[in-house]
């Protein structure tokens, strides 16, 4: 009844939220729209500061999302997880693969008109490794770039790995000159913050020294050009759920990219909308310490696994937004072994946990409870557990301090849940750090697993250029880590993105997530 009661004066409160958001935006649009009279135009909604514009720092999603429209990778994944040109044309891997070498096009300008070569190239990783911030964390094994000649270049490592070619897809080729033209005190960092220097299908008309509205325009030489683009694409910081549905219903966005599950529900079905999702790129996991501790008894594990609510998870907790899992790595991944979907058993998680030997058993979990999801989560498995004769005891645990806790198998707690994604959709990414020998030694290892077969694997699937032999290292891998139940695979993310009745073509990006402002595309009616 106090819910009841209070429901006219929360919808008269929301209604005149509404109302003064619609005022906002017009008046901040209104500059915007006098200089594109008769230009088509469609405005994303983005939660969170933008920090920087620099292409450097695309490993924060915000700038990564952003930056997909005014830059391009030299490769980049499809929706299947392949690695596809961009612009590179083609590449070959050395036998040892210690270097790559790429094959340029000859067809690409950056927005100031001047040609893509190889220089360009060996500038943006040479720099990136210079810095050392951002997407440098992802090239451990860069040693250095050589221009072969104008659209020719080698990329050496300093060990034998094919995670080089994912990292690749994360890094944005700079225009060499014109960040050399402003490279100031700190390598073009304050220039490239509020300038662009790419050769995207969109390019700044102007400095956008305000990220809380950026505004770009479509690149007319785009080496890439397709029909139904916008003219002109602004992404606008827009904070909240409840802020980003508003506006997208008054029509002041066009896509929405942070709208809660239960929000997403009122869009689903209404005339106008499209609710899109792509292959999650993570999810959410409880590891398992196997080294020590009853965690480290596999049939205890397994106990654990059938016992969770992982339909009452999607249905209740995730709102739609999530998907059943089968396996340990997320769906946008390739290589991925035929599992079997995650489904609680409440017989078989007794009959595993009395042939475990454990009686009256206590465990701990460390969560982060600031996120409502994994709080949610969290009680679910207590109760799950209990439902199981097992006393859970849930410790609240910043992400630093559980990152301290990864230093050693004697620090690492018995059980974490934690949100786990992958940067790009490479296997060997999450399965080297999550389940190898030496992501112990390194302090990195979640599970403290070691299995030197599962460690063979892994390492021979990185230092393999054959694309099919290492497939089926990272599949067989897999599936040893599935059979000894190191983490319970509680549920995978598949954020949703919606739209309004102006865009006509938007799927969730796995690389750049949530979404690629090149491949958006305007309704053709």
């Amino acid at each position: 009844m106090m819910r009841t009661g209070r429901t006219n004066f929360m919808q008269s409160r929301k209604a005149l939220a509404a109302f003064v958001l619609l005022g906002e935006l017009a008046l901040a649009a209104c500059p915007t729209a006098v200089l594109a009279q008769g230009k088509s135009i469609l405005v994303v909604g983005q939660t969170g500061p933008l920090d920087t514009l620099d292409p450097l720092h695309a490993d924060v999603s915000r700038t990564d999302n952003l930056n997909s429209g005014l830059y391009n990778t030299l490769i980049t994944y499809d929706q299947d997880g392949r690695v596809v040109p961009q612009l590179a044309s083609e590449w070959t891997l050395s036998p040892d693969v210690t270097s790559i070498d790429f094959t340029l096009r000859t067809d690409v300008k950056f927005h100031d008109g001047s040609p893509l070569t190889a220089d360009d190239v060996v500038y943006t990783l040479e720099r990136t490794k210079r810095l050392g911030q951002g997407v440098s964390s992802m090239l451990g094994n860069y040693k250095s770039a050589t221009a072969i000649d104008a659209h020719h270049v080698r990329v050496d490592m300093t060990a034998p790995s094919t995670l080089m070619l994912g990292a690749l897809t994360k890094i944005y080729i700079l225009n060499s000159k014109l960040v050399q033209q402003n490279v100031g005190s700190d390598d073009g960092q304050a220039w490239l913050h509020s300038n662009e220097a790419g050769s995207g299908a969109y390019r700044f008309e102007v400095a956008q020294p305000d990220t809380t509205n950026v505004r770009m325009a479509l690149f007319d030489d785009y080496w890439a050009p397709e029909a139904g683009r916008a003219d002109i694409i602004i992404v606008k910081r827009m904070d909240g759920s409840a802020t980003q549905s508003s506006a997208l219903r008054a029509g002041s966005i066009d896509v929405a990219t942070e709208i809660s599950p239960r929000d997403v529900l009122s869009f689903q079905d209404q005339a106008g909308f499209t609710v899109a999702r792509g292959k999650s790129s993570g999810g959410t996991y409880v590891y398992f310490n196997v080294d020590h501790g009853p965690t480290a008894n596999v049939d205890l594990r397994r106990a654990l696994q059938y016992a969770y609510d992982y339909q009452g998870d999607i249905d209740h907790i995730q709102v739609g937004s999530g998907s059943l899992t089968d396996g340990p790595l997320p769906p946008s991944t390739a290589c991925r072994p035929t599992g079997e979907t995650a489904k609680q058993d409440i017989a078989k998680a007794k009959e595993l946990l009395a042939a475990s030997g454990f009686q009256n058993l206590q465990l701990t979990m460390t969560y982060d409870p600031s996120f409502a999801t994994m709080n949610a989560q969290a009680v679910l498995l207590q109760s799950n557990l209990r439902d199981i004769g097992i006393d859970l005891t849930l410790k609240p645990t910043t992400f630093p301090e559980y990152l301290a806790m990864l230093k050693s198998p004697e620090t690492l707690p018995e059980m974490a849940l934690v949100i786990d994604y992958t940067q790009y959709p490479d296997p060997g990414t999450m399965l080297s750090v999550n389940y190898t020998t030496a992501a112990i030694k390194q302090g990195a290892s979640k599970t403290a697993y070691s299995n030197s077969e599962v460690d063979s694997l892994i390492a021979g699937a990185i230092t393999n250029p054959d694309p099919e032999v290492r497939c089926d290292m990272y599949t067989k891998a897999q599936e040893h880590i599935r059979d000894d139940a190191l983490s319970i695979n509680l549920s995978y993310s598949s954020p949703p993105i919606v739209s309004g009745p102006k865009v006509g073509g938007i799927a969730y990006d796995i690389v750049h997530g949530p979404i690629d402002l090149s491949d958006l595309r305007l309704a053709s009616n």
